[in-house]
Parts: structure tokens; C-alpha cells; sequence
């Protein structure tokens, strides 16, 4: 037999052996980057409300204080503070106040830089030159002596147009190139423009279009002589010019496909290999060839290219009439390409009327409904990379529209809406649309981009005082998110955040796991540490190591030389920042900074635990280091006999859980002197204080309700509920003069508590009833309360409703959502559970959800409800759905939007 297997030349033994070149194998290897990633906050373990580090003192003055939430989030290397905002809060740079004005634009002279800011005044127009300062500037060739209906660029921002109610004017930089009257029997009230094109609208319905042609040097604004039909009259105008290619009449041819490259591939053996058969061979064998024939060429290709084949920009005119009718013109020959009836209907698609017959309508007031929500304003925008996203908004009185074409089967920019609640528009990086409101400063009336040297890509903005703001959005926040949202790395687990409101930093407890190999064993009399060696291949159990440190929400890093770490094997149970009763120089309460801690040796061992409590004072910095004013005081420390598992506080009095007792006591001398305890049942984890009362959560228990009374030093149980359930969390429900107790328990419910002794079934006051229950979907490990936010409520709302004395229960879950769930009035609730079950009847629901297969008494789901607003007109006017609700459709309006602003805090 040959050595070499080169010198093999028996075909069979060539296919049992193979040769050399199919017995070499490459080995490939892999290189994974990361290309993108996806900002998660969950699970959020613990929340504490905060104040803003940066926030404008021009906002400092409003009625309710401006808050953020931060969350910890993650595990180990992952883990993380995450700095959330509901609402946009812009960084003021300067304000100015400038009474009478209606309007304003920012118009560019030849740069990227805006040069010049127009103001629309009742009897005049004034013009300010913007560049290192901001000056009125007079004797130009803008028109300042009438109002300024519209201003904007022309000719990739080397012209400048201004248009009055009776003329239009073109001017480069601030000379007038031409001046054109428009005498069209009607002053112009609306401009839309496109470059080059510029469309007017009259107060009678006329549309009249004009294009800028350059010539040898010189521009000149031409008047179109094609028309539309004045017939019905025309409401509002909208120039587009569109380069995503998708406003086409023709369908585009798809790419030919040509080969790119060519991998070749062995072709597989058609017949099924035998072992019987290469051993001893077959009666049809057949010679295998040594030239095996070549393989087929795998092919690749170019289909990619056509998502990076430019567009031809084509322009079109979009035209509603008082009829609420869409109608779509190709520019500059006037073609009529889509027509679209009763746009205010609100229908989740815009259909193509032009060669459809018209239906007859099922509604008897169609008239009536098309004078109710008239379109007010539209406008197409073209968001994403290089426009590719058009999308279309329509602005009724008190509804807005989104829509976003689509074709056939197969940095941050936007639109800022100006209103009494205002709100960004965001196409984000990852094409999801975002809305963002920013009512930090009310109602905004007018609102210009603004690209200066002083204030790079910022914005300007009217309030209702008539205040001229220059702000930019702050650069440290996402707002890919549906909360503008930032995430500190920890690079370590975070357990407790708690805010410091005298010193305004955040208390921070954090662990890092680490393998060991000790471990303490009871001897018979006392523990005793051992030390195993198992070798490098052994996998020991991970040990954390617990510390407490300052974080400053200036820098959102941990302040330097405030780090404390705990002892070997203590793990920190709760963090509070309790308001204990001072001694000093000052009377009433002080705020501190309180840990409960135990010793986590093993489970033959007992366990015991410490009471920390820190003070947070302020010395003189160090060099360079402003931050290092604040630092950690340490004022009690000592052992107690069981596991501490719970603090809190009551009429200055620190409450602790310690083992199965809770005890009271009292700071003196920095000495902790016991005043009461009481007797519980099995594992206290949570404990919440109101006056004199005390609501105690058990893991397996449920909840009880204790008082503590401070003449006789007693300490007693009110109530508790009978029935065992795994609690995760606790909090207060407020509503004026009722109280209630809110549970998140381990079946993902939440279950709402009342005392009533009065009630029967309550046994005399022993047993708390439970009044509601829903069942959220989601653990919920941490709640806090607020009040209800009262500054964007009328004057004679507050007092009606209650809402000056109702608080909102917030909380946050594991799978990293946000929630709250609030009392309403009874007439509120009943017209909301009617409209709930219309909802729930009619499928209005995600993905065909049951929602009322999962328990839910006395609560309404408010994701559900919330679903009214995006029904079109024609589904909420519906007959018998306004049958079955019996009231109006403004009124559940009202009631939305009512709950949307008592709760739009953060």
C-alpha cells in the first residue's frame, strides 16, 4: 500500500480515504461587533423622585415644582441609573419681552446660519439681524409697515421672500430685488412654499402659485398662470417637495438583476452514499472522473442599490377645501393626482377617490360633522435621512392627524406643534416616531428654528406673557424613548437610590459580586471561618460586597472621598431618608439618611443586623473639586438582634423592622432609646408611615395597619387583612378625606385596601376590605405618591373636581414600565366604565386582547380608554356607540384630558 496518499490510485480506497485535498479542513473564525443596541431601563427596582440639576431659573417660578425620576436598573456590569423626563425642558439662553407680536420666521442669507429674525406686530413688521448680538435694523427692503403673513428662503437660501396681505417681495440679504403687488380682491392669509415655489392663499378660498427664475445672475419671482377651481372655497395649502420617490405615477421597474461576485460551491453527491457498497463495491459501479466537472457559480445580486439610487425631487400642492376635502396637484402643471374625501373624518387610510365611486354616506349629519371639525392646517414634511419618511399632519381644533405614505406592498428631525400643550415631533435615527411634549412654560404661540454662533442649532419661541425665549434641547438626554431618558453606568449592581433634599444630591447603594472561597460554619457554640481550595476549575459561590455612596446630579458620577464600603458579608436590606426630630440648634426635624443591614453567614448561623443612620453635611471643597462639598457624617452604627428588614419614620421617631418585631425609637445624643414595640408576623420588608399611622407589608402576610400614639408610648394594631398574599409592594391611595392602601402582590395584581369599621364584613374594623383589584400583567416592586399637578388645570376646575387634595400612585415594574393609577370623581369613573365596555365590546383592543378575561373591579384600564382618542370621527360618533355611552363625545374628551394634565409631572 502506498505511503503517501498521493500515490493512492484505487478509486475505491480513494473513496473511502479521500484524497489530501478533502482531508484538509479550515477552520473559520468569527468577529461579532456591535452595531447597534437598545436603551432598556428595566427592571426598575427602586425610584426616587429628584430635582434637575440644570433647570432654567426662567421655569423657577412656576406653581408646581419640576421634578425627575431616577431608577436603578441592571445587574453587574450592566447595571445603572436611569434619569427619566415625561416632558421637554429647554435650556433657556436668553428672554426677551416683546408685547404684540402674532408671528415670527428666521430666514438664512446665503449661509447655513440664520441672519435674520422677522416679527409679525398687530401694525407692523420689525426686522432683527441676528449675529453675535441682536439688533433692530431699519431702512432695508423688507416692507415693516404692514404685518408679515409669511417669510422664508428661496433659492437654497440665497433669496429671501416676504409676503403681506397685498404683495410679495424678494430681497438678497436686506436688498429688494423685486416687489410684486398681488391685487387679488382679498388679502393673503396663508403661504406655503417649496424652493422655488411659493403658493398664496386668500381670506376668499383664490390659491395663486409663484417660482423664482434665476437668469444670468438674476432671480425674479414668476406668477404661475394656472389655476385651481375656487369651488367650494379652499381652507389651507400646503407646498411639498418630495424626494423619497414615493409620489409617483408610475411604478418603477425593478433592477436587473446582474451577477456582483461569484462563490464557487461543491456540488453535493446526487446518490446516497453505502458503506456495504465501497467496501465491496457494486454491480453498476462506475468510475468516478478525475476531472470533476466545475461547480455551479452561487450568485449575488445588486438588489441593495436601489435604496441608494437618488430621487428626482418632484413638487406638489396639497389643497383642502371647506368641504374637508384632500386634493393633491402635481406642480408646476396643476394636474389633479389624489383626491380624498371628508379628511376630517379621521380614517386610518387616506383612499384615492379620483376613480372610485362614491358611496353614500351612513351618516344622516355629514354636513353637520365636516362644519364641527374643520381642518385647520396641514402639513407634509419629509423626516428621516434625505426625506424619505413623508408624513402628513393634520391639525383640527382640538384633534391632530398623522399620516405616513407608504408604498405599494413590499440626527434628530421634526415638526414642533404650537399649541396650549405643546409637543415635539421626533423622527428618530431607528425610524420611529416620537412625541415629546414641552409644557414646562405653557402655552407657546409662534416658533422659529434657530441656528446662531451664540446658539447653535437652538430654537426661539413666543409664551402667552409674550416672552421671547432663545433655548437649545438638552444634548445629554435620548429622546429615541418614549420619556427622554438618560442611563448613568454603574458598572455594578444597584440596589437603593434615595434623594437628599437639603444637600440635593442622591444616596446610592451598589454591590459588586466577586467568587470566594470562605465561608463561616457554627462549631456548637459560635461560627467559625473556613477557607476551602478546590482548585482554578472549581466554580465558587459569588460574594457581594455592599457599599453606600454620594451621587451628584450635576456630573452623575459618585462624588469623590464619599464612597463607604459595609463589612464582609453585610448586605444592605433598605435605605430611607427618614425626618428624625433635632436636637441642635434649631428645633423640628432633620433629615438623614438611615440603612438597614444584615449578615449574611449562612443559614445554621442566626442573623443579625446594624442600623446605620449618616447625616450629610457640607464642608469646604477640595482644590478643583466643587463637588467634594457634601460628604458622609456618620451618627449611629451599632449591632441589633435580628435582621434589620425595614425602615421608616413617624412624628420624628425612626421606625426599624427588626426580626419579627417593629420596633420605635427615639434619636438622642446620637443614641437610639426604644419607645414601643409590637409583635408581627413573618418577614417585614416594607413599612410606610402617614401622621400616625403605620402600614407594614410581610412577605407572606399581607399587609396590617398599625398606630402609634406618642403620649402613651404605645404602639398597637388597627387592622390587617385575614388572607395570605406574597406583597411586593406598598403605597397610599389619597383622595381628599379617604385613604386607601395600594398592593402589588406576587400574582402581578394590583389590589386596593380600604378601613371601614363600620362596614359588616370588616368584623368591627379588625379586617381591611379590599375595594378593587386589576391585574396589571407586570411585578411591580416599587410605588411612591405625588400630587396631583394643578398648574395646567383651570382656576375653576381645581376646587370641583377635588384635585387640589388627591395624589397620584406611581410606580415602576420589573419589565422596566412606568404606571399610575389615580382616584376620579364617581361621574367621571361611570362615564369612563361605559365607555370601557363599548371599547371592549366593539375589539378596540392591541392584538385582540380580552381585557375583561383578567380580573378588575372599581378600576379602569386606562391604556384601554386612551384608545377613544385614536378612533377616527366616523367610529366615535357612531350611533350606537353614542347610544350605549349616553353622553358627548367632548365630554369623554374633557375627562381624558383632564386625568392626561393632573398627571403630567416629570
Amino acid at each position: 500500500m502506498a505511503s503517501d496518499v498521493l500515490d493512492i490510485r484505487d478509486p475505491e480506497e480513494l473513496e473511502v480515504y479521500g484524497n489530501q485535498k478533502q482531508a484538509g479542513v479550515q477552520i473559520t473564525s468569527y468577529i461579532f461587533e456591535v452595531c447597534d443596541s437598545l436603551i432598556n431601563i428595566g427592571p426598575c427596582g427602586n425610584v426616587s423622585i429628584g430635582e434637575p440639576a440644570f433647570l432654567s431659573e426662567e421655569f423657577n417660578s412656576t406653581t408646581d415644582m419640576d421634578l425627575e425620576l431616577v431608577t436603578t436598573a441592571g445587574y453587574g456590569k450592566n447595571g445603572a441609573l436611569c434619569v427619566l423626563q415625561r416632558t421637554m425642558r429647554p435650556q433657556i439662553v436668553t428672554t426677551f419681552t416683546l408685547p404684540g407680536c402674532s408671528n415670527m420666521w428666521t430666514v438664512k442669507s446665503g449661509e447655513d446660519r440664520h441672519a435674520f429674525l422677522i416679527l409679525s406686530q398687530e401694525d407692523g413688521t420689525m426686522v432683527l439681524q441676528t449675529g453675535h448680538e441682536i439688533n433692530e435694523i431699519d431702512n432695508t427692503g423688507f416692507a415693516t409697515h404692514c404685518p408679515t403673513v409669511y417669510a422664508g428662503n428661496l433659492g437654497n437660501n440665497k433669496f429671501i421672500v416676504q409676503v403681506t396681505s397685498v404683495a410679495v417681495r424678494l430681497l438678497q440679504g436686506a436688498t429688494q430685488l423685486q416687489h410684486v403687488p398681488m391685487d387679488l380682491g382679498s388679502p393673503i392669509v396663508h403661504v406655503s412654499s417649496a424652493d422655488p415655489y411659493i403658493s398664496l392663499m386668500t381670506t376668499d378660498g383664490q390659491v395663486i402659485t409663484l417660482m423664482l427664475r434665476e437668469v444670468r445672475g438674476s432671480a425674479k419671482l414668476v406668477v404661475s398662470k394656472s389655476t385651481l377651481a375656487n369651488n367650494p372655497p379652499v381652507s389651507t395649502i400646503c407646498m411639498y417637495k418630495d424626494t423619497s420617490g414615493l409620489f409617483t405615477n408610475k411604478i418603477p421597474e425593478e433592477f436587473v438583476q446582474v451577477p456582483q461576485h461569484v462563490i464557487s460551491e461543491t456540488e453535493p453527491k446526487s446518490e446516497v452514499e453505502n458503506e456495504d457498497d465501497l467496501l465491496y463495491g457494486e454491480t453498476d459501479f462506475k468510475m468516478p472522473s478525475l476531472n470533476p466537472p466545475q461547480p455551479k457559480p452561487k450568485v449575488y445580486y445588486n438588489w441593495w442599490k436601489k435604496y441608494l439610487t437618488p430621487f428626482k425631487p418632484t413638487y406638489w400642492l396639497f389643497v383642502v377645501r371647506s368641504n374637508s376635502n384632500l386634493e393633491i396637484y402635481s406642480i408646476p402643471d396643476f394636474k389633479l393626482c389624489f383626491y380624498v374625501t371628508n379628511l376630517c373624518f379621521g380614517s386610518k387610510v387616506l383612499v384615492d377617490s379620483l376613480e372610485s365611486v362614491t358611496l353614500s354616506s351612513i351618516f344622516a349629519n355629514e354636513a353637520q360633522i365636516q362644519h364641527d371639525y374643520q381642518v385647520l392646517e396641514i402639513l407634509m414634511v419629509g423626516l428621516g435621512n434625505n426625506g424619505l419618511r413623508p408624513v402628513l399632519l393634520v391639525r383640527l381644533e382640538r384633534d391632530l392627524y398623522i399620516y405616513e405614505v407608504f408604498r405599494f406592498p413590499r440626527g434628530y428631525n421634526g415638526v414642533f406643534i404650537c399649541s396650549a400643550n405643546p409637543h415635539w415631533l421626533f423622527l428618530t435615527a431607528r425610524g420611529e416616531l416620537r412625541t415629546h411634549a414641552m409644557v414646562i412654560d405653557g402655552e407657546v404661540l409662534s416658533f422659529a428654528a434657530f441656528n446662531n454662533v451664540n446658539c447653535p442649532q437652538g430654537f426661539l419661541y413666543f409664551n402667552r406673557k409674550s416672552e421671547l425665549r432663545i433655548g437649545v434641547l438638552p444634548t445629554h438626554l435620548s429622546y429615541d424613548a418614549p420619556w427622554p431618558v438618560r442611563k448613568v453606568p454603574l458598572r455594578c449592581t444597584p440596589h437603593f437610590v434615595s434623594y437628599h433634599l437639603e444637600s440635593k444630591t442622591y444616596c446610592l447603594v451598589t454591590s459588586l459580586s466577586e467568587p470566594s472561597n470562605r465561608y463561616y460554619k457554627f462549631n456548637g457554640e459560635d461560627k467559625e471561618l473556613s477557607i476551602e481550595d478546590k482548585g482554578d476549575r472549581f466554580p465558587y459561590p459569588i460574594q457581594e460586597r455592599f457599599s453606600v455612596c454620594l451621587f451628584s446630579p450635576v456630573s452623575w458620577d459618585v462624588i469623590p472621598n464619599t464612597k463607604i464600603d459595609l463589612d464582609e458579608w453585610e448586605h444592605v436590606t433598605c435605605l430611607k431618608n427618614v425626618a428624625l426630630a433635632y436636637e441642635g440648634t434649631r428645633s423640628g426635624l432633620k433629615g438623614y439618611i438611615a440603612l438597614g443591614t444584615n449578615y449574611n453567614y449562612g443559614e445554621d448561623i442566626t442573623s443579625r443586623g446594624r442600623i446605620l443612620i449618616f447625616d450629610i453635611i457640607e464642608v469646604v471643597p477640595e482644590p478643583g473639586q466643587p463637588l467634594t462639598k457634601n460628604k458622609f457624617k456618620e451618627i449611629y452604627a451599632k449591632d441589633q438582634k435580628g435582621p434589620v428588614t425595614a425602615l421608616s419614620q413617624v412624628k420624628g421617631f425612626l421606625v426599624s423592622a427588626v426580626g419579627q418585631k417593629i420596633y420605635i425609637w427615639q434619636l438622642k445624643d446620637n443614641d437610639l432609646i426604644g419607645v414601643a414595640f409590637i409583635d408581627t408576623q413573618i418577614y417585614t420588608h416594607q413599612i410606610l408611615t402617614i401622621k400616625s399611622l403605620l402600614l407594614i407589608a410581610d412577605v407572606y402576610k399581607s399587609i396590617a395597619l398599625l398606630r402609634f400614639q406618642e403620649e402613651y408610648r404605645t404602639l398597637s394594631l388597627v387592622s390587617r387583612d385575614f388572607k395570605p398574599c406574597e406583597v411586593y409592594s406598598v403605597e397610599y391611595m389619597i383622595d381628599n378625606s379617604s385613604l386607601g392602601f395600594l398592593v402589588s402582590d406576587k400574582e402581578k395584581n394590583l389590589v386596593l385596601y380600604m378601613y371601614q369599621p363600620e362596614a359588616r364584613e370588616s368584623l368591627g374594623g379588625q379586617r381591611l376590605l379590599r375595594k378593587a383589584d386589576f391585574h396589571l400583567g407586570q411585578a411591580v416592586n416599587s410605588f411612591f405618591k405625588i400630587k396631583c399637578k394643578l398648574g395646567e388645570l383651570g382656576e375653576d376646575k381645581k376646587h370641583f373636581s377635588g384635585a387640589d387634595r388627591r395624589y397620584i400612585s406611581m410606580f415602576a415594574t420589573l419589565d422596566g414600565g412606568l404606571g399610575y393609577i389615580m382616584p376620579v370623581p364617581e361621574k367621571t369613573y361611570r362615564r369612563l366604565l361605559m365607555l370601557q365596555n363599548v371599547l371592549v365590546s366593539q375589539g378596540h383592543t392591541k392584538v385582540g386582547k380580552k381585557t375583561h378575561t383578567n380580573p378588575a373591579r372599581s378600576v379602569i384600564d386606562g391604556d384601554l380608554v386612551w384608545n377613544f382618542l385614536h378612533l377616527s370621527i366616523a367610529e366615535k360618533t357612531e350611533a350606537r356607540c353614542r347610544k350605549k355611552i349616553g353622553t358627548k363625545i367632548e365630554e369623554l374628551i374633557d375627562d381624558l384630558t383632564d386625568i392626561q394634565k393632573l398627571t403630567n409631572h416629570f
